[in-house]
Order: C-alpha cells, then sequence, then structure tokens
C-alpha cells in the first residue's frame, strides 16, 4: 500500500473516533505507519567507487582516512551516495605496466562491489620511465582504457565511468633536485595520457573525461595535494556529479 493510500485510511479512521484517546491513538497509528513505509519503499542509494593511485588513497592529506579527496567526497555526498575507495600507491592504468591496477585485489573488489559510478584516477606512475620502465607501454593506453571499462560494464551495464585526467606535476613545487627534473621530463607525457582519456570519454556512451588542472593546483611534492589539495578537489568532483 503506498504512503498516500495509508493517510486516507488512517484519517478516516481519525474521524471515526471522536474521543481525545481514540483520536490520539489513531494519530499515533497513523505516524508509525508512515515512517515504516518510508523505510521500506526507500532504495539502497548508488554505489560509487574511487578507484586509482596513491593520489586517490589520499596521500599526503592529514589524516588521509578522513581527509583523502575520496573520504570527503564520500561525506559530501553521503545522503545521495554510497562511496567507496578502492586505490593504493604506486599503480598505473597501463595492464603491462610493473604495477597494474588491473592485477590488484583492489581492483577485483571494485568490480565485485558493481558500481553505479566509477571514478578511475590513473595515469601519474604510467609516466615513468628510468627506475620504472612503464612509459614504453604508452601506446596501450586508449585499449587498457577500454579495457577497464568493459570490466566495469559487464559487472554492471549501465554503470557511468568518470575518468580523472592525471594531475599535473609541478616541478618547482619539489626541493629535490632530481625530483624537480623528474617531473619536468614526465609532465609531457602525463598531457598525452590525457589526450588518450579524452579521446575514449568522447567515443564512448556514458563515459566522462575531467580535466582537473584548476582543481589542483598546490602540492607537498610536486604531484601529490596537501589537505587542502584534496579538499578542493572533493568539492570540484562533488559539483561535476551532480
Amino acid at each position: 500500500m503506498s504512503i498516500a493510500s495509508l493517510f486516507r485510511v488512517r484519517i478516516a479512521m481519525l474521524h471515526r473516533y471522536r474521543s481525545t484517546t481514540s483520536w490520539l491513538s489513531c494519530l499515533l497509528m497513523l505516524l508509525a505507519t508512515t515512517a515504516c513505509a518510508r523505510e521500506d519503499t526507500s532504495a539502497p542509494l548508488p554505489k560509487l567507487a574511487v578507484m586509482g593511485d596513491s593520489i586517490a588513497t589520499g596521500a599526503q592529506a592529514t589524516p588521509r582516512d578522513k581527509n583523502g579527496f575520496g573520504a570527503r567526497l564520500g561525506h559530501l555526498l553521503e545522503t545521495e551516495r554510497q562511496v567507496r575507495v578502492f586505490a593504493r600507491s604506486s599503480l598505473c592504468l597501463l595492464r603491462k605496466a610493473d604495477l597494474p591496477y588491473a592485477a590488484t585485489d583492489e581492483f577485483r573488489a571494485a568490480l565485485e562491489w558493481a558500481p553505479e559510478i566509477a571514478l578511475v584516477m590513473l595515469g601519474t606512475n604510467d609516466t615513468i620511465a628510468t627506475k620504472r620502465d612503464n612509459w614504453r607501454h604508452h601506446n596501450d593506453l586508449a585499449q587498457d582504457t577500454l579495457w577497464m571499462i568493459d570490466q566495469l560494464r559487464e559487472r554492471n551495464p549501465s554503470v557511468v565511468v568518470h575518468l580523472l585526467g592525471p594531475p599535473p606535476m609541478y616541478p618547482d613545487q619539489s626541493s629535490d633536485p632530481a625530483r624537480k627534473s623528474g617531473l619536468a621530463e614526465r609532465e609531457p607525457r602525463r598531457q598525452v595520457i590525457a589526450a588518450a582519456l579524452r579521446r575514449v570519454a568522447q567515443e564512448q556512451p556514458s563515459v566522462f573525461y575531467h580535466d582537473l588542472s584548476r582543481a589542483m593546483t598546490t602540492t607537498t611534492d610536486g604531484v601529490h595535494p596537501d589537505t587542502f589539495g584534496h579538499e578542493h578537489l572533493a568539492r570540484e568532483l562533488q559539483q561535476r556529479l551532480s
């Protein structure tokens, strides 16, 4: 029975009983029945998975479990979405990289959860070409991204995927000369990854690309946002998902 029908039945009962005691008893029954009906008919909130690398884990936020952008996004959307983070440091988008996200327990757990919405933040570690020879596989960027999307669709055909462009690298925000030089070499590669993700989003239904250049401008080491940066990113994503 719908809530409206319950109201009509209970209101009719109110008119039947004229005594104060009976009237109050009936009113209490109406309120209790309505509350139960709302509880029974409420649908679970859509599931939103944050998938990615160290930035997605909340690295450099203090404390990361509360102030990482995934945790902050969960707080901002707590009445609209169920948010879970499936991320680990150093992971890559490319399946032939040294630490591919596709081979992790985090990815398997995200698939098992079958989210309605997936936010994918990967690509930063794919730009590494020295200690970790990942960049030589960059021609596989589009096909590996499509493969990941297909895996998500197999678990939930209606999933909406948001590809978050790898955040900008700021060599001048690093105090380590070697790291500063390395980031300067990697930043053009990050832009290649961003372009590949953008093309995938343009060609695929229910897939969107987000440039985070303006959302992340302060870092602790040239790559990872500080606590303020995580908060800014969470609020930016909240607006884009609304």
